[in-house]
């Protein structure tokens, strides 16, 4: 999924701004190896993530698109992701 952030976005240990794309790996999942990638558009995957995380899923209604859901975290200024579900997924992936 490509995901634009507009204000500061934590998101574990990191600061996010700007375009990204942000990618869930199933078979690490299922090894119990981080799973969820955050890469800068710029360089897609091909370069090291800014965040790679283990997560879980949570289920959720089936969407029909992508979803990030961030909690604000100072005077609108500075927000924190909370969990993030692909278009067309029953379930959402939160970072632990």
């Amino acid at each position: 999924m490509r995901a634009r952030f507009l204000n500061p976005t934590f998101f574990h240990g990191a600061l996010l701004q700007g375009d990204y794309l942000i990618t869930h790996d199933h078979d690490k999942m299922a090894k119990g190896e981080p799973c969820l990638f955050v890469h800068r558009e710029r360089t897609g995957t091909s370069g090291e993530p800014v965040v790679s995380v283990h997560c879980e899923t949570v289920e959720r209604d089936k969407s029909t698109e992508a979803r990030i859901a961030t909690l604000r975290v100072s005077d609108g200024v500075l927000w924190s992701l909370r969990e993030i579900q692909f278009a067309g997924a029953t379930s959402a992936h939160q970072p632990h």
